[in-house]
Formats: C-alpha cells, structure tokens, sequence
C-alpha cells in the first residue's frame, strides 16, 4: 500500500518548461492505491481488433487505469463535495476512463419512511439512476447522534452503497465515487476495512477547484494561407483575411472581458449575471472604453507554438496582458500527411484514411509521431488541471483537434463525439465555469456589420 500526499495549493505553471518539466505540480490529492491486473480490464473497454488501439487507451490512462479505486468523499453538508465530483467525474470521463458517482443522500431519501429502510434499498440496489419523484425529505430526529436507530440506518446505505460500487467495479468499471458526508473516522474506517477485503485498494481525492468568476474563450487561428490552398498540418502563416480576424478578434475580446469584469464588480460577490452573453458584440469604436491595466490583471492569452496562433494575437496590449505559448496547444500532428490537401491523402496512404475515417479517434496518422484525438488528449491533460486552477480569464488561441479537445471537455462531451464537433474559423467559444456544469456561449464572426454575433451552442454538433 503507497500513501502519497501533496494537500498544499501549487503555483500555476507560468511556461512551457514549468508544464513539461513539472508535472507533478498538478497533483493535489491524497491516493491511497495498489495496483491489480488491468488485462481482464482493457479487453472490456476496448473494443475492436488490434494492439495499437489498446496501446494508445493504456497511453491515455498509464497512470489512473492501473489501478481500480474507489474515491470516497469527506466533509459536513453544503461544502461543495457534489461540486467537486461532479468535475471530477468530467475530467476523468474526458480522458476515457469508465466512472460513476454513486450518491448515498439519493438512496437514502428514496426511502418512504425509516421504518421501511431495509425494503427500499433492496428495490433500488440495482438502479442506474433513482427516481426523483420517489425522494422524501427526513425529519431532523433522523440525523440526531443521539437516535441511535437513525444513525445505524444511515451507516447501513453508506456500506449498501459500497457494496454497489465494489460490484459495478468487479463488472468492468474503473472510478467509483462515494458520494456522501463519511464525516466519521468510525465511518471511514468500515468503509476502507469493507474495501481492503475486496481489492487492497481505495483513493481518497481532496481537489482544489475555483468557482471564481471567469471566462475561458477558446478559437482558432486567423485563416492561414494553407487554408486557402486546403493543406493541413505546418507552420504557415495568416492570409489577408486571417490577419483581418486578428484584429477583430482583439476588438472583441478586450470589450466582452471589459464588460464581464464590470458586471463581476458591480455585483459585488463572486457570481455574475449572464445576460450580457446573450447578445451580439458590435466591435467598432469600442477600444475608447476599455481600462487595458485593468483587464491584464485579470485576463491572459495561451496560443501554440505555430505562427498562425503566434500571430493570431499579434494585436492585443502584451505590455499589459500576459501571452503564454505552449507547445502541447499545437495541432494535432498529420506525421507523413503534413502539407497534403484532404484529397491527396487517400492517393498516398488508402489503408490510413481509411482506417482514420472509421475511427479518428484512436487511429494514428502515418509516419513517426503522428497522432490520434487519444494522444492529444493525453498531452493536454495537464492544461486542463491548470486551467482548472487559474482565477482569471483566458483567451486559448489554438487549432481545430485541440479546440474540439478542450469544449469537449469543458461541456462534458463524450470522447466518441469529439474528433466530429463542428468548429470553424471566425467563431469564438465562451465557457463559463459554474457550480454545477459550465454554459457555452458561441459567437460568429460577420464581416460587414463588424460584429460578432451570437449562434446557437448546439451549432457544434452540427456536421463538420
């Protein structure tokens, strides 16, 4: 049995080198694990023929899924617990790994009254989700220590459901979350006891998440000249039109965060109202307006390494407002397809394409280092920790793969529908982090009006 513990909040990475050199500054949970055989594992997560794709899965989770482990909340009530695994279960989901929380209040008031507890557990041992419309509500003598009756009752559904998460985990699943007070050490410890029986493993998670109010807006570069020409891959850089999105595109930023910053201010607590997203931006004349110390306190921008993002941003104050470039945020590498259009990679590589056009998700492109959607969501995972940490707002300028990486994330999209979001140039993503799931605004660049208008989110799912 390995402890490891590291419960001190860590600097944000501030380079590159930081992020690759430093990866352990993203930990910041207690785990307590032993490994155990993950063969019998990956032969029910992965399904179709071939070693590769069961590499590249092992490659995606070569630390979290060697291990099965069973993450069990502590804290009193109304201390954001359903917050945290609720993120947790979305970034662990994003990085394909089978997880599911498993809430001892729903079962618990699913019961029609303390004296029929035993029957209602039994009827819902089995339930993927229980029915709301069954809950009721306890009196306060439930929770009372002295009602010993009351409290033997609720450690009962405690272990129940650890019971569940022990057999769903013995079926093929991976992460299974406890979610409940455990504010006991009597508690607790029936619950690693109860475990140590079974497998020899538990992990315990305390994860430092940020409510504060931010905007995270990712878009691609400016069209490229080899957009124009329709060739992927390379280091090219904006046509006309690219470096006219640019400029834009800094116009629109710089007063949307003005404005976000106002409205956060004026309410005067860490919340905002979301009206103003609900609108099209006109950028024209708006520079007069915007207090630029202000906003580069509070806001930075993260490009790739590749001039059409480098340039991308070649417009905003960068005497006030940080750029960060990150090597991880380039696009997703074409290996011997680089420089090629679309219709010249069949003619070439006819076996690659066609694999790749039954599943880009897990099938590489041809040639040393050429990548899958899994390996660029291996690479961006310690992105998503630092992004998840940082107060203020960002602007992610970066590419096409790596933009639908990201918004998958952030909206909970499944990993299968991820390499066919529909992200186009000239649109701006809005993410909005709340309490219980982030809200996505999407705005379309329109030339003669000079305004970014507002679209519909769903507009990602649209056929690419």
């Amino acid at each position: 049995m390995s402890f490891e513990q590291n419960l001190k909040p860590q600097p944000l990475l501030t380079n590159e080198h930081d992020l690759l050199e430093n990866p352990k500054k993203s930990d910041s949970f207690v785990c307590i694990s032993e490994e155990v055989n993950f063969s019998s594992l990956k032969n029910k997560l992965v399904n179709g023929p071939g070693n590769s794709r069961i590499d590249l899965l092992e490659g995606l989770m070569r630390v979290d899924s060697q291990v099965k482990l069973i993450v069990s909340m502590i804290g009193l009530p109304a201390r954001g617990k359903s917050y945290i695994v609720k993120k947790l279960k979305r970034y662990l989901s994003w990085l394909g790994i089978n997880v599911r929380i498993f809430n001892v209040g729903d079962k618990r008031r699913l019961l029609a009254n303390e004296n029929n507890l035993n029957d209602c557990i039994q009827n819902t041992i089995n339930s993927e989700q229980p029915d709301v419309t069954d809950k009721i509500k306890h009196t306060s003598s439930f929770f009372d220590n002295n009602n010993k009756q009351a409290a033997q009752q609720r450690e009962q559904v405690a272990l129940d459901v650890l019971e569940d998460i022990i057999t769903w985990i013995n079926d093929g699943g991976q992460v299974g979350i406890h979610d409940a007070t455990n504010s006991t050490i009597d508690r607790r410890q029936h619950l690693i006891d109860r475990v140590m029986k079974e497998k020899g493993q538990c992990a315990f998670y305390l994860m430092n998440m940020n409510l504060k109010p931010r905007v995270i807006y990712i878009t691609r570069h400016g069209e490229s000249t080899d957009n124009i020409s329709g060739r992927i891959g390379g280091d090219a850089s904006l046509s006309e039109n690219g470096l006219e999105y640019a400029a834009a595109l800094t116009k629109f930023i710089n007063k949307h965060q003005a404005e976000f910053q106002k409205n956060c201010l004026e309410s005067n607590i860490n919340n905002f109202s979301s009206q103003m997203f609900n609108s099209e931006v006109n950028i024209q004349n708006c520079s007069d307006v915007i207090d630029m110390k202000l906003l580069g306190e509070r806001f930075e921008i993260w490009t790739s390494m590749l001039k059409r993002t480098v340039q991308s941003a070649k417009y905003f104050d960068n005497s006030n407002i940080k750029v960060k470039k990150f090597s991880v945020l380039n696009e997703l590498y074409s290996g011997l397809c680089e420089g090629m259009t679309y219709k010249e990679i069949p003619k070439y590589y006819p076996n690659e394409s066609l694999e790749r056009s039954k599943d880009k998700l897990f099938t590489r492109y041809p040639g040393t280092n050429g990548e899958s959607y899994v390996d660029v969501v291996h690479r961006l995972q310690h992105i998503i920790v630092e992004l998840e940490r940082l107060h203020n707002s960002v602007l992610i300028i970066t590419h096409r793969a790596i933009s639908r990486t990201l918004i998958s994330y952030f909206m909970d999209i499944s990993i299968e529908k991820m390499p066919h979001l529909n992200i186009p140039l000239e649109y701006v993503f809005a993410c909005v982090p709340k309490a219980h799931g982030n809200d996505l605004f999407v705005y379309k660049y329109d030339r003669p009006s000079e305004t970014f208008i507002k679209v519909d989110s769903n507009s990602i799912f649209q056929n690419e």
